[in-house]
């Protein structure tokens, strides 16, 4: 994974939105400064699909976690905003230049971006990454 850009603060929806967007790396950096200026002047309430998507899966309560032994729900916007939680950065995966929203938390590690494109990265080598990432050093 190649670090792309950090979570703008005020920015997550429309970040988020981006990163779904976005065809590649290279399209999401470009994309990443005009659609804040772009939609900051859209004059109608009736924003693309992607940033409705992206406002949604911020703010509604949808990612299921299991907390000791209940299951709950919390929001992208909670897990971002929370202290203590963990880290969370854009990045692509460097084959594939997938870009994706990286939430790494306690409870695991949350990965938001286009579904085609996240399936193909994971198939290109990002699954395997991942789990070698996140095993323990006695696991080796």
């Amino acid at each position: 994974m190649q670090e792309l850009a950090d979570i703008p603060a005020g920015g997550v929806v429309r970040s988020l939105a981006v990163c779904l967007m976005s065809s590649d790396a290279d399209d999401f950096l470009r994309r990443f400064d005009e659609e804040f200026a772009r939609i900051a002047e859209h004059p109608s309430v009736h924003l693309p699909p992607a940033f409705a998507f992206a406002e949604y899966l911020t703010f509604a309560r949808v990612i299921p976690f299991e907390w000791t032994s209940t299951f709950t729900a919390d929001s992208l916007g909670n897990l971002l905003t929370a202290q203590g939680y963990g880290r969370a950065a854009y990045a692509c995966h460097e084959e594939t230049r997938t870009p994706v929203l990286v939430v790494l938390i306690p409870a695991g590690i949350l990965l938001c971006g286009s579904a085609g494109k996240v399936q193909e990265a994971l198939a290109a080598g990002l699954r395997e990454s991942i789990l070698s990432y996140s095993k323990a050093p006695e696991e080796g």
